[in-house]
């Protein structure tokens, strides 16, 4: 009987330390996936707002401001000459930026019906600007019905601070223990 009682101990100690092996596997294993899981959202953040979000929002508010400077003080055949180098360096410069961010970018706004249709809205009217610049006309795209998608420059502003705030959390998570 004693014979019993030490081999049932042996065995009961043997699969304590195997359970408690195991525990600590699983253990570090979710935290491994927690921890991997966290990089691929900070990475996932990170390219959303360094090459979509911040940029564009720096165009459209680029643009914004050109816009309504249009309106320069001279006179004459210099006024002419400025608005026409302004509209050429800056204001088309700014919308072909623009359309580049949006279309290699275009697959971060999955997801964002309301966003995708006013960036496909603005993709238009940037390209009616330019054809209109490109035919040699001054007119301006509300001319030929296509005006500035009116609710783009605020759903871009609260998808960037959306993100922008989410990514903050997500990095100052990273100062406590996950």
């Amino acid at each position: 009987m004693e014979s019993l009682d030490i081999a049932l101990y042996l065995v009961f100690t043997i699969l304590g330390f195997l359970a408690k092996f195991l525990l600590e596997r699983y253990s570090k294993h979710k935290d491994a996936v927690r921890l991997e899981s966290w990089r691929l959202e900070v990475a996932n953040l990170e390219q959303k707002l360094s090459q979509l979000f911040w940029p564009l929002h720096c165009r459209l508010q680029r643009g914004a401001i050109a816009w309504e400077s249009e309106n320069f003080r001279g006179h004459g055949k210099d006024k002419e000459n400025f608005v026409s180098t302004f509209d050429q360096e800056v204001i088309i410069r700014n919308h072909e930026e623009t359309r580049d961010i949006i279309q290699s970018n275009f697959h971060h706004f999955g997801g964002d019906r309301r966003l995708e249709a006013e960036l496909i809205k603005l993709l238009h009217h940037i390209d009616v600007y330019l054809s209109l610049r490109s035919s040699g006309s001054q007119n301006d795209p509300i001319s030929v019905d296509q005006p500035w998608p009116d609710e783009i420059n605020g759903l871009i502003e609260e998808n960037l601070h959306n993100l922008q705030a989410r990514y903050d959390a997500l990095l100052s998570r990273a100062k406590t223990p996950l």
